[in-house]
């Protein structure tokens, strides 16, 4: 069952890289090898709380690297604000934080406990969520947009400052130089509804870059 908010994305979710080609063929080159886009529902049980705290880890981190960190994370403490208020930024640095992101933590801690309620936040809209998210230390549009994308699934997530996005999309489209968020921001207007598919088949397109090299 498709959860996203967008009607016309559940019924090409399951196709939506065939949408993609139709409207830009430069992808065309990810059909065969991911047929599949996988970010389409919502898990049956969803903690914000966590997801948040491991969208904070993932921040400027290879996946490898935030996944050892997690899992040591979460072998080691509860991760609810509660616990979390209790310790202190140097305990969270001994699992592998750095110093912005254990404050961050902190922070955002801090924030549910003095009122921040974040139980219904999937039945927010984008502007709303990114509202209230950037307003603590720490959390940025970078750390929403990952959160929209692969926590809530947001169907129509476009992360123009993302350098693997940028760097996807000047290696599909043959570019001389990496496009700036603006370009990126007027190259979306393509995909209404489906831009978050859109940079996850960019960050795909740099991955085999990776494997070429």
């Amino acid at each position: 069952m498709c959860e996203t908010s967008s009607k016309d994305y559940c019924l090409i979710q399951k196709d939506v890289i065939k949408f993609i080609c139709q409207i830009d063929p430069a992808f065309k080159v990810l059909l065969e090898k991911f047929p599949i886009y996988p970010l389409t529902g919502l898990p049956a049980e969803f903690d914000p709380f966590e997801s948040l705290v491991e969208t904070i880890i993932r921040q400027q981190l290879s996946g490898k690297a935030a996944q050892t960190i997690i899992g040591r994370v979460k072998q080691s403490i509860a991760i609810n604000p509660e616990f979390i208020s209790k310790i202190d930024v140097e305990q969270l640095r001994k699992y592998g934080l750095s110093q912005a992101k254990a404050k961050t933590i902190k922070e955002l801690a801090a924030a549910l406990l003095g009122g921040l309620d974040l139980s219904e936040i999937n039945q927010l809209d984008e502007i709303q969520i990114r509202d209230s998210l950037t307003q603590i230390w720490g959390i940025g549009n970078w750390t929403v947009d990952m959160f929209l994308m692969f926590e809530l699934i947001h169907p129509d997530v476009w992360p123009v400052n993302d350098l693997g996005v940028q760097k996807g999309w000047q290696k599909l489209h043959s570019l001389p130089t990496r496009p700036t968020p603006n370009n990126l921001l007027t190259s979306g207007d393509k995909f209404p509804g489906i831009r978050s598919a859109v940079a996850w088949y960019c960050w795909r397109a740099l991955e085999e870059n990776s494997k070429e090299k």
